[in-house]
């Protein structure tokens, strides 16, 4: 293994950093922080009851995904909507049902949906504790 002196290392917002290579340049480096150090945000009507932690995004140095963490409360919902890109989430605890283009399937932990891009979909929680999900999307144009 070939020892790489770097030049430069950049911190933001305290949990990661990118580094500056002469040979290559500024990269982003691999990073762990736990995912309660990142804000919560409410998301808006006509979602109900939902709140997302933008977990990994293009500040944190990651150049094509995005990794969100969806909390919604007993009875909440996200809006039943469509996008022109696919997107992927992971059940981490809870109860619901996702709904889409062929009707409701119930998830649960472990459970794994993926939403084509442009199906109408909305995820409900249909239980009493919190249901709470990862989604991966691409970046959005800005």
């Amino acid at each position: 293994m070939t020892k790489v002196s770097f030049e430069a290392i950049e911190w933001i917002e305290g949990m990661c950093a990118k580094v500056k290579n002469p040979e290559v340049g500024w990269r982003a480096i691999m990073k762990r922080f736990h995912n309660t150090s990142v804000k919560v945000e409410d998301v808006p009507a006509p979602a109900s009851g939902v709140k997302v932690r933008w977990l990994i995004t293009e500040e944190t140095g990651a150049p094509n995904f995005a990794m969100r963490q969806f909390t919604v409360a007993p009875g909440g919902h996200t809006p039943l909507h469509t996008h022109p890109w696919e997107h992927e989430a992971f059940i981490l605890s809870g109860a619901g049902v996702v709904v889409g283009e062929d009707g409701e399937e119930e998830i649960s932990p472990g459970d794994v949906v993926f939403v084509p891009q442009d199906e109408e979909h909305q995820f409900r929680n249909t239980g009493e504790e919190e249901l709470k999900f990862l989604c991966l999307i691409p970046h959005q144009e800005k």
